[in-house]
């Protein structure tokens, strides 16, 4: 593998690990407030790919009573819009 490859490889298993060590709020912030074309967000990638996947198990983990509660808290306007 060359150093290009090596490096890129390395950027997307340090990607993965920070995704994955996300908890359910951050990663709900993310999906309505990350700005359109978010690396996140590109199917078909290994990084939008472990995003859902991630999201997905840990939406099952927090069930729809923590779900709800989480929404709320974050609510739907964006960040840099308040305050």
């Amino acid at each position: 593998m060359g150093d290009k490859a090596e490096a890129e490889a390395q950027r997307l298993a340090d990607a993965i690990a920070k995704i994955e060590g996300m908890s359910y709020e951050d990663m709900l912030k993310r999906v309505r407030f990350a700005p359109g074309g978010h690396e996140y967000f590109t199917r078909g990638t290994p990084l939008a790919d472990a995003f859902a996947r991630s999201m997905a198990i840990k939406r099952a983990e927090v069930g729809q009573e923590e779900h709800i509660a989480t929404s709320k808290r974050i609510g739907w306007e964006s960040l840099r819009g308040r305050g």
